[in-house]
């Protein structure tokens, strides 16, 4: 609730919760707070479903907590933010849900999406609009492991950026050579900005194969990219 309110604070937003019983304590809790939410799942009933649907497009419910239900095919271009109350081990799972506030708004030139990730789904796969090589070639399966995506926090300023990185884009604080105690605080979320914005929101305003086929032989990735791609942003043609 806090951090909702501190950093996506009247926006529309959609919830990913662990299970139907999450999913209707974390709708009550906003509730309880002043603001708009309600709960969906598999098992709502279908008109009530789509009533509540239609409700958050008109904006009268300011967020919609559900259970694996709005992950792909649920376009809200008004929805500006998402909130990751859900662990995942899968990075296409993780893009599509975050991509859901990432669509444009033909009414908002200047949206900027806000991912909110109590999950730490952001170090388990860094973040959600990197560049990715995907291919459609077999390769052998490999053992599942925990590594952490190669992005650090800044000690100075806590905004998060990638790890090769000799200090912080952001504040300009250096990492120091020797090893030094970290002070954490728990609960206190920090706003993860973009790196190579242009050429990130150029992926983002992608609305066609073709749109999508230019960027890839620009920046020479393989085709398999696009149809990938295409998948996540909900392009058919």
């Amino acid at each position: 609730m806090q951090n909702y309110c501190k950093l996506a604070n009247g926006k529309q937003a959609c919830c990913y919760c662990v299970t139907r019983k999450h999913s209707e304590h974390v709708a009550a809790l906003f509730r309880e707070a002043g603001i708009p939410a309600q709960h969906v799942d598999g098992e709502t009933d279908t008109s009530l479903r789509a009533a509540i649907i239609e409700r958050f497009r008109r904006r009268d419910i300011k967020v919609l907590c559900n259970v694996d239900l709005f992950g792909e095919g649920f376009d809200v271009p008004g929805m500006e933010a998402v909130i990751l109350a859900r662990p995942t081990q899968s990075l296409t799972l993780y893009i599509q849900q975050s991509m859901r506030a990432m669509r444009p708004d033909p009414e908002t030139s200047h949206k900027v999406a806000v991912i909110i990730d109590h999950a730490g789904n952001c170090f388990r796969h860094g973040l959600p609009d990197d560049d990715r090589e995907w291919t459609l070639d077999v390769k052998p399966k490999r053992k599942r492991h925990t590594t952490t995506a190669p992005i650090t926090m800044c000690e100075k300023c806590y905004q998060v950026y990638e790890s090769h990185l000799r200090s912080c884009p952001y504040c300009g604080y250096a990492k120091p050579a020797a090893a030094r105690e970290l002070k954490q605080a728990d609960g206190e979320l920090q706003e993860i900005a973009r790196i190579k914005r242009e050429q990130r929101m150029e992926v983002g305003r992608a609305k066609t194969k073709k749109d999508l086929e230019s960027i890839a032989i620009a920046r020479g990735y393989k085709l398999g990219w696009v149809s990938k791609m295409a998948s996540v942003k909900g392009i058919k043609g």
